[in-house]
């Protein structure tokens, strides 16, 4: 199976955020609700929810105004974590269940599985291959432009050199292995219900679109990132070289010291 994160791996080095809530609070001797929430997502201005039957059966991702199991999605209320559904003049409150109610009895083996379907859809293997694709675009294309800056030369075969370190590094590394590895860490980490919720989203176009543009983002944050690390760079230099200097006057004076009281 195949990953996701992100760095997570992940990583979610994303500006989404799947939101749970830690308890739920029932209506005394109300009748359980025929639809469950599981979770939303929020993505910038947009707004999804996790609606499934009960036993997780159906689960998809509904967005205001979209319709499951005939029942219309209307307003959320943040601060009380409720959805209200509306079907033929009746009114359903919705708040986003518990883990307890989502896994019950279930334990890491369902988690697991779910968890696995989650790697499934995002197909780790091809995703880390294409992020480390680009991180090398942008790595050389940054050590090119610090060469350039400085006034030498453009070194082309400690590029090379490079480039062929992080394609050794594509080559050599068993994302297989990887991927269960983190699959543990994911069953381990999250609920059966609440990978169930990711897994939902990323089998959507939104969650495909997600997984496939990944590798551009990352790439695209770090030309973002790294001229601005390089900007301030020579303060940066320039203020471990005082404390280095510091460093290195205490430690004379310490040896000195100890040296007069022998």
């Amino acid at each position: 199976m195949k990953k996701f994160l992100a760095c997570g791996l992940i990583t979610v080095l994303l500006s989404a955020s799947v939101l749970r809530a830690d308890t739920n609070t029932p209506t005394p001797n109300a009748e359980p609700p025929a639809i469950v929430l599981r979770a939303l997502l929020e993505m910038g201005d947009e707004i999804s929810f996790s609606l499934s039957e009960p036993s997780g059966e159906n689960s998809r991702w509904v967005t205001p105004g979209g319709v499951y199991a005939g029942w219309t999605v209307g307003a959320y209320d943040a601060k009380t974590k409720t959805l209200t559904l509306e079907k033929d003049g009746e009114t359903q409150h919705l708040r986003l269940a518990s883990a307890s109610e989502l896994d019950g009895e279930a334990g890491t083996a369902e988690a697991r599985a779910e968890a696995e379907e989650i790697f499934r859809l995002i197909n780790f293997e091809k995703m880390m291959r294409e992020m480390m694709a680009k991180q090398k675009e942008a790595m050389l294309q940054m050590q090119r432009q610090a060469m350039e800056q400085s006034g030498e030369p453009v070194d082309e075969r400690m590029l090379e050199i490079q480039a062929s370190a992080f394609d050794e590094i594509n080559n050599l590394m068993d994302w297989n292995a990887m991927a269960n590895d983190m699959i543990d860490i994911y069953a381990e980490t999250f609920t059966a219900g609440e990978l169930k919720g990711i897994s939902d989203f990323y089998a959507t176009p939104a969650g495909q679109a997600v997984i496939s543009k990944t590798p551009e983002v990352q790439q695209r944050t770090m030309e973002v990132i790294m001229p601005r690390m390089m900007e301030v760079m020579p303060a940066v230099q320039q203020k471990t070289a005082e404390l280095m200097q510091q460093y290195q006057a205490e430690k004379a004076a310490a040896q000195e010291q100890a040296t007069q009281q022998q």
